[in-house]
């Protein structure tokens, strides 16, 4: 993104154009021992990070399935 930025004759310095990210990931899991589902069962992990260098914010989410009330 700084690339095009740039070439349009507008200067942000990566340090201040990535804070405002929040950083995501989508992560499908296999639980073996989980009660009342199979051990063959997908769940999914969400994993999201953000905050300043020095006190990262990072939460984690865990569910059996990807409904809409999920993150």
């Amino acid at each position: 993104m700084n690339e095009v930025l740039c070439r349009h004759g507008v200067d942000i310095p990566r340090q201040t154009s990535a804070r405002w990210v929040i950083h995501c990931d989508e992560t499908r899991v296999q639980v073996m021992i989980e009660l009342g589902r199979e051990p063959t069962s997908q769940s999914w992990m969400w994993m999201q990070a953000n905050g300043q260098p020095n006190q990262p914010v990072i939460m984690f989410d865990y569910s059996t399935n990807r409904a809409h009330e999920v993150p």
